[in-house]
């Protein structure tokens, strides 16, 4: 992928074949208003999105463990150019964007679905075939309890840990999550949430949460909160997590510490910035 040559394959969804070409698949970044929307690719795909958020991410690990090669538009929060928010995803991130800009997608999941059935890659993330009708009843039932988990995730990251209610209520889910593990693994060595050697999109939906909360142990904003969750105190997540995170294509893709505690110091920040307008009375929150 790096050298951006694209193996042929076909893609079902766009019904055609993607050939072999040369291509620089550099990342670029989308800062300012002035920034002009770059080119269409006529025979790859592009991910806009943003590197600290985990719906990104959930995307992002699909392609690379699938090996399929993409250009990555990494957006800038404060600042997007008016025709980003004119495309049909309506400046919501993540998006794909197909080839000759034929299509976008949004939503992390449905992105991520699409790819895994649009291309064969290396691997599948969701079983296939009326075989494993079951197996696929049961990805989807984790990525659905993975996706309720998100609002609790972000009560608890955004108050730094403050909201009790919401931090009480993550680590409840996280005990669930241990427990499914548990149960699963009971009886074979595998320590995926399916009994197979390799993750499924029941790992993808939930890892890039897990990551973030991870990165807090000792950090001086959000050590309190990683205490409080007691993550370590699961081994069956600790050992779903360091499984994951050993896989290369998830370590060399994942959130790195630093980048994602300064964009959550630059939240807070802005955070209580907009808290001292609101109490001076110049603005309504």
């Amino acid at each position: 992928a790096e050298d951006g040559i694209r193996d042929v394959e076909r893609s079902r969804g766009l019904g055609d074949v993607y050939k072999r070409q040369m291509i620089d698949l550099s990342e670029l970044q989308l800062k300012g208003d002035k920034f002009i929307q770059p080119p269409a690719l006529t025979n790859n795909i592009r991910l806009y999105g943003h590197h600290g958020c985990p719906y990104n991410e959930r995307v992002k690990l699909t392609l690379y463990l699938k090996h399929i090669p993409f250009q990555f538009v990494a957006c800038d929060f404060p600042s997007r150019p008016p025709w980003f928010y004119a495309l049909p995803s309506s400046g919501r991130v993540p998006a794909l964007e197909l080839p000759n800009r034929s299509a976008y997608l949004y939503e992390s999941l449905a992105i991520a679905q699409y790819v895994d059935e649009a291309f064969d890659g290396v691997m599948q993330l969701m079983p296939r075939g009326p075989e494993n009708n079951i197996l696929r009843a049961k990805v989807r039932a984790l990525m659905g309890r993975a996706e309720s988990m998100t609002s609790n995730f972000y009560k608890a990251v955004k108050s730094f840990g403050d909201d009790k209610e919401g931090t009480e209520a993550l680590r409840k889910d996280f005990v669930a999550f241990d427990q499914t593990l548990a149960d699963n693994q009971k009886g074979n060595k595998n320590p995926f949430f399916l009994d197979q050697a390799a993750p499924s999109f029941a790992d993808i939906a939930l890892f890039p949460h897990t990551r973030r909360l991870m990165i807090f142990e000792g950090t001086a904003l959000c050590d309190n909160l990683f205490k409080a969750l007691k993550l370590k105190e699961l081994p069956n997540l600790m050992k779903w997590f360091n499984t994951m995170i050993s896989i290369k294509e998830v370590a060399d893709n994942t959130v790195k510490p630093e980048l994602f505690m300064a964009f959550l110091q630059r939240y807070k920040e802005t955070k209580q910035f907009l808290f001292t307008l609101q109490k001076l009375s110049l603005i309504h929150i």
